[in-house]
């Protein structure tokens, strides 16, 4: 385990998967990352996800990939430690025997977690190390703690569109019908599963704790989702790609809002959580 801090937070990441494990508040003496302590719930606490997203069925050159653990394989895969500081750690994933089977590309996926006062910065850098064009997706899938009794998430003033979600398949957009401050509950999952904003704002979260959680990305998709019976947090994860859409095909380079990488190139993608007390 990794662990960086400042005045104001103290952020442990482990290198498997770059993930992270706390995010403890110093001046509020808590914990404000999920923790998976409920073993009816979800059992984990971040995903970074790549090279796709959703469940691990598609097609590369030909050849079907099914079976894999869902959201790609960089989550379960160890990271590097290439530079450390006390408020910041940078950490790189390359290409293995491992993932040339499952994603036949040469890559490397740097991950970076810096603290600036009450913010927690995380920049996600893609390199193509291929000689030719690389197809992924990418997203980040934190878990933070939240009250399903006090709290709310403010999605502003303007009418959203979302992608309904079943069985894990993107269905056609529809009108999302609410908008401003809504107050989230274990029904609201079992009726939606996952909520795809389509280009959604990044939100404002009232985590009913005793502090919010403005999120800061400008990204594909804005998702909500939480476990729809147990576990006290939610998940607002910034998309660069979507999981399998209703009649798109396997192909992960024809897919919708993928992203085609050039060979040589580098593409980086940002999210960022302020803690407001």
């Amino acid at each position: 385990m990794i662990t960086i801090e400042n005045e104001t937070l103290r952020v442990t990441i482990n290198e498997v998967g770059a993930l992270l494990t706390s995010v403890y508040l110093k001046k509020k003496n808590i914990e404000a990352l999920w923790q998976a302590d409920d073993k009816n719930s979800w059992p984990f606490q971040d995903v970074v996800m790549f090279p796709f997203i959703g469940v691990a069925k598609y097609s590369l050159d030909g050849v079907l990939h099914e079976g894999g653990r869902q959201h790609g394989f960089a989550r379960d895969s160890r990271f590097t430690v290439v530079e450390k500081a006390k408020d910041k750690v940078v950490l790189s994933y390359h290409d293995d025997k491992t993932s040339f089977a499952l994603y036949p590309y040469r890559f490397e996926l740097r991950v970076t977690y810096s603290l600036s006062a009450n913010k927690l910065h995380s920049h996600f850098e893609v390199t193509n190390r291929s000689e030719r064009t690389m197809p992924f997706m990418l997203g980040n899938h934190p878990g933070y703690r939240y009250s399903f009794f006090k709290g709310s998430v403010d999605l502003g003033p303007n009418q959203l569109s979302y992608l309904p979600v079943r069985e894990n398949l993107s269905r056609k957009e529809e009108p999302f019908p609410y908008d401003g401050e809504i107050s989230l509950t274990k029904d609201f999952f079992r009726h939606y599963e996952t909520l795809v904003f389509v280009k959604g704002p990044a939100p404002k979260v009232n985590t009913g704790l005793g502090y919010s959680i403005v999120y800061h990305f400008v990204a594909d998709y804005c998702v909500l989702w939480s476990h729809p019976e147990k576990g006290d947090f939610l998940c607002v994860e910034p998309w660069w790609g979507v999981n399998q859409y209703e009649g798109k095909p396997l192909d992960l380079a024809k897919r919708k809002n993928i992203t085609l990488l050039p060979k040589g190139k580098s593409k980086a993608f940002d999210n960022e959580v302020e803690f407001v007390y």
